[in-house]
């Protein structure tokens, strides 16, 4: 296990979404800029037991989902893990197992290492954090967001169960606005079962990737909620940009959505705002914008130019919510004669069998190993 300092406080540790919606450009200024902290430092794990409810610090013996935020065992809030283990994520914790000599095809497939069914007491794992969040930011939303956690997994806060999320690599997402105890620790856990596989290769377990704490206004754009499409036509691009408005507010808003696109030497080329609607309480609405670029530096593997369109949500004359979003201009095509066809010119589209284990590590990468091996890939051709 990787020894780290434990972190009780979330503050802003990285403010890594999207700006503060500065006034360049003629862009509107003032507004709630959205946050996006990370919970990657100060995780306690311990191992649990599958075949042992003893062993699994009781769980499956008293109630871990019968009463709203009286979960039972680590799930609890009270729980005292000060014995466990001190980690960071990304963490796998198979990655540190002994080898283990067999011919069985599931041991094979997971690099001689003692996970999955055939091994109770190194298959399910326990991650517990604590963190707070003042009471003054009482009023607004908040997110836990998991970038990867293999595999099923079962999450609590402050003994309220949230839910589960049976696969491995797909993110995943938990609105806890309330079940947060503003002002005082909240504790977050998880129980990781590594117990059935979903590939042939080496797979890991654990919170293998980035966890963040997301904040945002009532009124906002939901996860996921800007959509653009690209169109390139003689010496200009058409951007299509669909984007949602979100109310969880207790009355109707009225919202207008300013979009903002930068080239990529981050000089603002264009800007469109819609015509103000309202949004009702506890739904969602779309505003289709379509934006003229011209003169687009189109993106290739060679030369990979990427804009950025910045989406405004204003509302009383100000910002309350902005996100931003890199895109690429360019031109698709396949033909059945030609083959794939980038920006008019036939690209022959390689790949290699590489899977997202690497040595050493197992499957929690460092950011900069992932670049390491794009560039690798590049470097092939």
């Amino acid at each position: 296990m990787k020894p780290g300092p434990v972190a009780c406080v979330v503050v802003a540790l990285a403010l890594l979404s999207s700006p503060s919606c500065p006034a360049k450009g003629g862009e509107p200024r003032g507004g709630m800029p959205r946050k996006q902290l990370s919970l990657d430092r100060g995780w306690r794990f311990h191992l649990g037991d599958a075949s042992s409810p003893e062993g699994d610090f009781g769980y499956g013996i008293d109630a871990s989902f019968a009463k709203a935020g009286d979960a039972a065992g680590p799930a609890n809030r009270g729980f005292n893990d000060s014995s466990w283990g001190r980690i960071d994520v990304p963490h796998d914790w198979v990655v540190g197992l002994p080898f283990v000599r067999s011919d069985d095809d599931g041991v094979l497939q997971h690099g001689f290492k003692p996970v999955g069914r055939r091994f109770p007491k190194t298959t399910i794992g326990w991650y517990r954090r604590t963190f707070t969040v003042p009471a003054s930011e009482a009023g607004v939303r908040f997110a836990v967001r998991f970038d990867g956690v293999f595999r099923d997994c079962t999450v609590w806060l402050n003994g309220h169960y949230l839910g589960r999320h049976a696969s491995g690599y797909g993110e995943f997402t938990f609105d806890v606005t309330d079940y947060l105890a503003y002002g005082g620790k909240n504790s977050l856990v998880l129980r990781v079962d590594a117990s059935q596989y979903e590939g042939w290769f080496y797979e890991g377990a654990g919170i293998y990737r980035h966890t963040w704490l997301l904040e945002y206004g009532q009124v906002h754009i939901p996860e996921y909620g800007v959509y653009l499409r690209t169109n390139v036509a003689g010496d200009h691009a058409t951007v299509d940009v669909v984007t949602s408005i979100g109310n969880e507010a207790t009355s109707a808003a009225r919202c207008a959505v300013t979009s903002v696109v930068r080239d990529p030497g981050g000089r603002t080329i264009a800007s469109l705002t819609s015509q103000a609607a309202d949004v009702p309480v506890r739904s969602d609405r779309d505003f289709l914008q379509a934006i003229r670029v011209p003169q687009p530096k189109l993106w290739s593997p060679e030369t990979p130019s990427l804009y950025t369109l910045v989406s405004l949500v204003q509302s009383g004359g100000e910002v309350i919510d902005s996100v931003v979003t890199p895109f690429g201009i360019r031109t698709l095509l396949f033909d059945r004669d030609r083959g794939f066809v980038l920006n008019g010119n036939v690209v022959k589209i390689k790949g290699v069998c590489c899977h997202q284990d690497h040595a050493g590590v197992g499957s929690a990468l460092p950011d900069r190993l992932q670049y390491y091996r794009i560039g690798k890939l590049k470097e092939m051709g």
